[in-house]
């Protein structure tokens, strides 16, 4: 953990590192961590490699339900997605993806009669695509 001052802003950067790894997937500890950060964010980065994964939807969507739950949640975090290790940097496939991620959100969370929109930023303007460490080859020599 970590905590920055900006001007009057108290910024606290939280690093989950391991979320969604293979020997703790599913886990207890990735629905709490990420619930808490969506609880108490205004910025959520989701460093993610590869594709938008439905594990990944799993999670925000169980946040999404907790953020629910205590009906006076002020917040309305931006997800910001740092997808990693891309070959292909079309940000239209991306962006298509966020959109499936989206409405596949607001279709498994149709029961609480919520709008995403109404308690999630997710828009196509935050996904940052960047390369894996060996995709190019910067020396043309």
């Amino acid at each position: 953990m970590c905590i920055a001052y900006y001007k009057d802003v108290t910024i606290v950067i939280l690093d989950t590192e391991g979320l969604l790894s293979l020997e703790e997937s599913g886990s207890i500890f990735d629905n709490q961590m990420i619930t808490m950060a969506v609880l108490s964010s205004h910025i959520v980065l989701i460093n993610h490699k590869g594709e938008l994964s439905s594990n990944l939807e799993g999670l925000i969507g169980m946040s999404l339900y907790a953020k629910l739950q205590l009906q006076n949640s002020p917040l309305k975090p931006k997800l910001l997605f740092v997808l990693r290790d891309q070959m292909d940097r079309n940000k239209k496939i991306f962006c298509e993806q966020l959109s499936q991620f989206k409405d596949n959100l607001q279709t498994s969370s149709r029961f609480l009669k919520v709008s995403i929109d109404d308690e999630l930023e997710i828009k196509h303007e935050n996904i940052v695509l960047l390369p894996s460490a060996f995709s190019e080859d910067i020396n043309s020599d």
